[in-house]
């Protein structure tokens, strides 16, 4: 049966799945510029006069500063022009792939490009590969197609130009362009001729791009590019992360899009009847021995980036969806049916960006390091077993069960790309929302001091952060940059504290005693973990326990404290907890302080003990702790510890207390005392609630 092309419903149809993919990441999954790698890109574009640091990404500064034009605020700049970008390289797909083999291999495309995890993880997060990816499709777009042998070397040499200067990775691209040219055929005189308009091509996209840039920045700004770039920034590439080695690149193995890519990149080079998909799959796998020659030359290491991978991958989903449209051309599939599939997939895209919790990571390929995760590895040993048998030995499946089988593998991989997404949007919105309430403080005239953290980074790093998305997006038109001060320490003078750390808020505000430190009962003899937990009269409990210790409290005088003992001379570890099942009530929401209340005796110097707090959010434990060192942590000559920290508001379970660790057995009992417990008077008191943030502002 020939394959069926679409009529105007299914071109209706996948034209709203692009208009879908791009409202979907935009409302819902939109990430503002994150200050790592997407603000080394983003903040040059829109402060020009610098020059750009990158030469083999200048296309990419070049995009951004075009997008800066659109009527959008600065810090979405970054965000939209890279979801362009992907929403373009989706419809440039299923535009090739429809024109190449039918509405079938178009629905696959889309299918499989929302499905993948290294795609929709990055939707909206600025890259290069995002830039390289697309001027690689639309490339193909142009040269797999009925245009003249000269006019596909002209746009060979184009596309290699512009691919070099979006990622350096694109220089394997050159050997694809030399084969492709050979197989235009002709005789030598005509190869020649090819290969020298395809040279004239690169060369002049390339003189023309820079004699642009030269006349709009100022010749000097090309100097400091090439300078910039070759004088420091070739080596650090070279480099990269500079760990030796070659990264474990077969964590893909569990990752059922990847191993789908990887069949389209194999099946057209190695069947005869695939032969339709050749170009992308050779353009594919070409940009994957590239980026793997890559990583062998120069040994740099590191862990498995997915997104460097981005451009093979699309292209092997392209040429996969061509192969299954041709296979399934011989069936009678219900082209219905297929277009139910399109909207339910897209339905479900859109109920996972609505409804997924954030985690606390972005999409990384490396499911194979969990043992939790074997159901993948089962999974594609399956996915692998069904292609042969089908491909290979010519199994007859019918057309139906063969889609819905592949659509029921890639399926359970969307919620994982989904839930990368809210990561990037989530964990650094809060640098912008920040920024906007720093900028409306300084609107109002204010100097202000600013120590703020919202998410898992330490303040200091996160401060660091914080100032250069504050400075690239929300300082323009600022008098004096010593309006704002982001630091841990206090300035000499400034008139508004904003703040997220509770030690400033104990600081500055009232407080009351929650709990004072005490135990209530001196017990006559020493006693292990298990009857300590058994007893419903005991103040502390052992949430953990390694090793032999041995517990006895005693109170004198009001006095109270717990002595450690160790039962044999081995090691031990201990957490001991206080707290009671009141408290995960009382403390939730609030900002609380936990101190010492007594001295901390016979700690040997190889023992370390640690003031902790633990909570169960989202089902999973968070615990703040800080060490005690006697040889710091001492106010005139007696213990001083204390842990402040915001508890939030929606927790399951809470323990506080020490941590001892113990080493070569202990010489005499530790002596640990009773923690108090204290809270803010009133922990609605000068907060701040912005955008779902809350904040101490403090005059």
């Amino acid at each position: 049966m020939a394959i069926k092309y679409s009529n105007r419903t299914e071109v209706g149809l996948l034209y709203i799945v692009i208009v879908a993919f791009f409202c979907i990441n935009y409302f819902w999954l939109f990430a503002l510029t994150a200050p790592s790698d997407p603000l080394q890109y983003v903040a040059p574009a829109l402060d020009h006069h610098n020059g750009f640091a990158f030469l083999d990404r200048t296309l990419l500064w070049i995009w951004i500063r075009l997008c800066s034009i659109l009527p959008i605020d600065s810090n979405q700049v970054g965000g939209m022009s890279t979801l362009v970008l992907t929403t373009a390289t989706l419809a440039l797909g299923i535009f090739y792939c429809n024109k190449k083999a039918g509405f079938i291999s178009a629905s696959l495309y889309a299918i499989l490009y929302i499905a993948t995890p290294t795609i929709v993880d990055i939707a909206s997060y600025t890259y290069p590969m995002q830039l390289l990816t697309f001027v690689l499709v639309a490339g193909l777009v142009f040269i797999d197609s009925n245009l003249s042998s000269s006019i596909k070397a002209f746009f060979i040499g184009l596309v290699f130009s512009l691919a070099i200067i979006s990622k350096i990775q694109a220089y394997i691209f050159i050997v694809f362009s030399f084969f492709f040219i050979l197989s235009l055929g002709g005789g030598v005189r005509k190869i020649i001729k090819l290969m020298l308009i395809s040279i004239l091509s690169s060369l002049s996209t390339l003189i023309v791009i820079f004699f642009l840039l030269g006349i709009i920045d100022g010749w000097s700004i090309l100097k400091t590019i090439f300078e910039q770039y070759f004088y420091s920034n070739a080596s650090v590439q070279y480099a990269g992360r500079a760990a030796g080695g070659f990264p474990q690149f077969y964590y893909y193995l569990a990752e059922p899009t990847s191993i789908i890519a990887l069949f389209g990149l194999i099946l057209p080079l190695i069947l005869p009847r695939f032969r339709a998909a050749i170009i992308p799959a050779s353009i594919g796998i070409g940009q994957l021995f590239g980026i793997l020659l890559i990583y062998v030359v120069t040994q740099r290491g590191g862990p498995v980036i997915s997104n460097y991978f981005l451009d093979s991958h699309v292209f092997g989903i392209i040429a996969f969806s061509v192969v299954m449209s041709i296979s399934l051309s011989n069936g009678n599939i219900n082209r219905n049916l297929v277009c139910a599939v399109v909207v339910a997939f897209f339905a479900y895209y859109a109920y996972l960006a609505l409804t997924l919790p954030t985690t606390d990571s972005s999409y990384f390929p490396e499911h194979l390091e969990r043992k939790k995760n074997i159901y993948f590895v089962i999974l594609n040993f399956s996915l692998v077993s069904f292609f042969v048998l089908y491909f290979r030995f010519k199994v007859y499946i019918s057309s139906t069960m063969l889609f819905f089988a592949l659509i029921l593998f890639v399926l359970p991989r969307m919620y994982q790309g989904v839930q990368g997404a809210l990561f990037r949007k989530e964990f650094h919105e809060g640098y912008h929302i920040t920024s906007e309430l720093i900028r409306s403080l300084v609107d109002d005239g204010k100097s202000v001091w600013v120590d703020v953290s919202t998410n898992h980074y330490r303040e200091s790093v996160y401060a660091y952060r914080l100032k250069q998305v504050y400075r690239a997006f929300f300082s323009q038109g600022q008098i004096s940059g010593s309006m704002v001060m982001f630091s841990e320490q206090r300035p000499d003078s400034f008139d508004v504290l904003l703040t997220t750390n509770p030690s400033h808020a104990f600081d500055e505000m009232p407080i009351v005693l929650y709990r004072e430190g005490k135990i209530k009962n001196s017990e006559s003899q020493l006693l292990t973990p298990e009857v300590i937990n058994a007893s419903n009269e005991s103040d502390y409990k052992i949430i953990g326990y390694r090793g032999f210790p041995l517990f006895k409290a005693h109170t004198v005088n009001c006095h109270s404290d717990l002595r450690v003992y160790s039962k044999t001379d081995d090691n031990y570890l201990a957490l001991i907890s206080y707290a009671k099942r009141r408290d995960l009530v009382a403390m939730q929401g609030q900002a609380v302080k936990i101190t010492a209340n007594g001295e901390i005796e016979n700690l040997p110097e190889n023992h370390s003990l640690d003031l902790f707090l633990q909570y169960l959010e989202n089902d999973k434990w968070v615990r703040k702790t800080v060490k005690f060192d006697d040889k710091k942590t001492t106010v005139n000559g007696h213990s001083s510890i204390e842990l402040t920290t915001l508890i939030p508001g929606k927790i399951k379970d809470l323990e506080y207390g020490w941590r001892v660790n113990a080493s070569n057995g202990v010489s005499a009992p530790l002596t640990l005392p009773t923690p108090n417990i204290y809270m803010l008077r009133d922990k609605h008191a000068n907060t701040i609630e912005y955008k779902n943030y809350t904040y101490w502002v403090l005059e």
